[in-house]
Parts: structure tokens; sequence; C-alpha cells
């Protein structure tokens, strides 16, 4: 008994990491950004500079994290339940 085929999906359509690039320059060129401007703010204050500088990196890290779970979870969920009902439908 032959296994039937897997149905063909429609094409995504083709995409590039170029979005990807762009915004992780432009986030590095922010952070980059606020450090000089923390630095030159701050003057003489070297340590507080970095210090301020590393607790804002932080917060920045901790935000983009914590959007990015909410914000992808549930998708990477149902993709996920999708994929293994469309691999229950072909076994049986």
């Amino acid at each position: 008994m032959e296994m039937p085929e897997r149905p063909q999906l429609a094409e995504k359509p083709k995409s590039s990491g170029l979005s990807v690039v762009g915004a992780g320059c432009l986030g590095m060129g922010l952070v980059l950004g606020l450090a000089v401007l923390v630095m030159a703010a701050l003057g003489g204050g070297t340590a507080i500079g970095l210090i301020l500088f590393g607790v804002i990196s932080f917060s920045l890290i901790a935000v983009h994290y914590a959007v990015w779970g909410w914000w992808l979870g549930p998708r990477l969920r149902a993709q996920a339940e999708r994929e293994a009902a469309a691999d229950e439908t072909l076994v049986n």
C-alpha cells in the first residue's frame, strides 16, 4: 500500500534577511548613540555612565525578549498544532 502524498501548500512569498539586518543595525546604532549621549551628559562620571548604560541596555533587551515571547509564543504553538494535525491526517 502506497503512502499518500503530502498536500502541497501555497508557496510563501520569498523574503530576504535584509529587514532583519536593517533592524539590527538600527537597534545597534540607537544603543551606541544612547551610550554617547549618556557619556556626554555625565561628563567625567565614566563609572556612573557605564552603569547607567548597562541598566538601560539590559532594560531594552528585557523588554524586547518579553514582547517577542508574548507575540511569538502563541503563533509557534498554533503552527505546531497545525503541523501535528496535518501529519495526523496524512497518517490516517
